[in-house]
């Protein structure tokens, strides 16, 4: 491993911090937050993999630091690794970055 992987940087040169976290789900399944350089193509990779269609309810900055903020603050709402359920505190937040300009 690089020194600079060691600092939060990827095999590509992108740092890890430049990566936008994502709120994806179907219309009333569990919310996935992750991150990724690229919401669409993630979106397109998890839309294979589920019988439902996906859609991106919000993204922020952050990268991986703020996907683990919001991992901890709704880990009472965890289903499964990186999916959440509904639950009105994660749907609060969703709205609040959807009124910030966030998608």
């Amino acid at each position: 491993m690089s020194g600079k992987l060691g600092q939060g940087v990827a095999m590509n040169g992108k740092r890890f911090a430049d990566h936008e976290v994502y709120f994806i789900s179907s219309d009333d399944g569990p919310i996935k937050i992750g991150s990724t350089w690229d919401v669409r193509k993630r979106l397109s990779n998890l839309q294979t993999a589920s019988p439902h269609k996906l859609k991106i309810l919000a993204t922020t900055g952050g990268g991986n630091f703020m996907e683990i903020h919001y991992h901890g603050r709704f880990k009472e709402h965890r289903i499964r690794g990186e999916w959440f359920a509904r639950h009105p505190d994660v749907m609060a937040e969703i709205e609040r970055l959807a009124k910030s300009g966030r998608r």
